[in-house]
């Protein structure tokens, strides 16, 4: 699963629920996934790693961080 996450500056009113939904998305769903990764884009693109990895809890809590 890669997981696109719009930080531009017209979400920027948004992010606080941007960042609610997205720990939401870490907590309940993710943990049954096989590998994630998150992408945030905006006026450039940011990936959390290079690759996927696996949806262990410590990578999705590195995640949140």
């Amino acid at each position: 699963v890669v997981i696109l996450v719009d930080v531009s500056v017209t979400n920027s009113v948004c992010i606080i629920h941007i960042q609610h939904s997205l720990r939401l998305l870490l907590e309940e769903q993710m943990s049954n996934k096989d590998c994630f990764n998150i992408i945030a884009f905006g006026s450039h693109i940011v990936p959390w790693q290079l690759e996927l990895v696996p949806s262990q809890p410590e990578n999705l809590q590195k995640a949140w961080r």
